[in-house]
Formats: C-alpha cells, sequence, structure tokens
C-alpha cells in the first residue's frame, strides 16, 4: 500500500487528522524485522544520530517496510538529546529490541553506527502507534 493511501484509510476512519502533514521512513538496515516489532506493540521507541532536526511531539510518520509498503502510522509522544553513553535501560527496552536490555541495545547500535564515541549525541524519540495493518 503507498503511504498516500495508507493516509487516506486513516483519515477516514479518524477524521481529526484530516489535512495534517506526515513524513515517510523505514527502519535503518532491518526495516522488516523492525516495522514488525511496531506492528506488535514491543517497539515504541527509536533513535537516530543528532543532526539538528529534532523530530517534535505531535509529528507523525509512515513507517515502510523494505518494499516501500506502507503499514504503520505513528506519532511522536517524546523527543530528546542524549550522548550514546546515557541512554537508559527504559529507552532501551522501548526500543523493543533483541532480550532489550542495554548492553544488547549498545551492541545493536555500535554495529549499525560504527565505533561512534560515547559522547556522540542521538536523538531518543518515543511514539504511539495511531494506526496499523498486517504484516504478511
Amino acid at each position: 500500500m503507498t503511504p498516500e493511501n495508507l493516509w487516506q484509510e486513516f483519515v477516514k476512519k479518524f477524521p481529526k487528522y484530516k489535512g495534517k502533514s506526515y513524513d515517510t521512513f523505514s527502519f535503518g538496515d532491518r526495516p522488516d524485522e523492525l516495522l514488525k516489532l511496531v506492528l506488535t506493540g514491543q517497539k515504541i521507541a527509536t533513535s537516530c544520530l543528532y543532526r539538528g532536526n529534532l523530530s517534535k511531539t505531535k509529528d507523525i510518520s509512515i513507517i515502510l517496510d523494505s518494499t516501500d509498503n506502507a503499514l504503520a502510522i505513528i506519532e511522536t509522544t517524546k523527543v530528546s538529546v542524549v550522548p550514546f553513553s546515557q541512554v537508559s535501560r527504559e529507552f532501551a527496552q522501548k526500543e523493543g529490541e533483541s532480550d532489550k536490555s542495554l548492553e544488547a541495545w549498545r551492541r545493536i547500535h555500535l554495529a549499525f553506527w560504527g565505533n561512534i564515541p560515547p559522547d556522540t549525541l542521538l536523538e531518543c524519540e518515543e511514539f504511539k502507534v495511531l494506526y496499523k495493518k498486517e504484516y504478511k
């Protein structure tokens, strides 16, 4: 399903969102695996290297799978900038990956971002799922 088709289906059911804008994205190097965690309710947070363009609370995004199929609409509920070394266990659990431990979170993200210094700033975003489709 295209992002626009998913959005139109969503606003038919939730008209208060009509006219709002949205972004689209897929998750890093494992888009299908991480999207599935969102769809099953295990992943309610994500992080990226901070680049100065901070997401905002109430931002809406459509998450795509590896073939650009739109499957979930989320709304940002909290955003913070945190040094890599200061990411909390609670946040790691909200990211929902592996065994949800902080140690696993660090290992997975260092493998993805490379050997970044501990003081590297991250954008840590929490979200809620507004709408989702069945993942096949």
